[in-house]
């Protein structure tokens, strides 16, 4: 059962004196005529009725720096693991590369990473590029590292136009 409130008792005692009701009318009309009005029930009051809002604040600004920090520490670990794969990670493909009798430009790696509109330095970039920033480095270099670190392999990467890259290898 729910309860029912108490309201405040107002007592009215009688005026010792007649209050004339033309001043009583013209005290209200000036007291309302002052008083600004909001309509409570309208869904938009006037605006300078009302508080403003922000529309920015350092807390959303910091949240959403840590979240784009966040992503790109996320996204440099898979990179790094797409860039420096394991000898016994590649193996199998080299094998299966080697099994088809090394077709040009076998893919043997890929990497789908759905890059932020604006990164945590202010840029904003396109896919490749956001690689580049992620390596550190272009991705050309890291493509000759690659290539040193192999004997009669070549390497190459191809970008599908969206978020992701595919390592090639191709017979040096």
């Amino acid at each position: 059962m729910s309860e029912i409130p108490i309201l405040p008792t107002i007592v009215l005692e009688p005026a010792s004196e007649p209050i004339p009701i033309e001043s009583t009318v013209n005290e209200i009309s000036t007291i309302v005529e002052s008083t600004p009005f909001i309509d409570i029930m309208s869904q938009n009051p006037p605006v300078d009725q009302i508080q403003s809002q922000f529309l920015f604040s350092i807390d959303d600004l910091l949240n959403s720096q840590e979240v784009i920090e966040q992503q790109e520490n996320e996204d440099r670990l898979k990179v790094q693991s797409f860039i420096n794969p394991s000898y016994e990670q590649l193996k199998p493909i080299f094998l299966q590369w080697a099994k088809q009798g090394f077709p040009s430009v076998y893919p043997i790696n890929t990497l789908k990473l759905n890059a932020p509109s604006i990164c945590s330095d202010g840029q904003s970039r396109t896919f490749p590029v956001y690689i580049e920033y992620l390596l550190d480095k272009t991705i050309e270099t890291w493509l000759q590292d690659l290539s040193s670190k192999s004997n009669g392999m070549l390497f190459t990467f191809s970008h599908s136009g969206g978020n992701t890259i595919t390592l090639h290898v191709s017979r040096g």
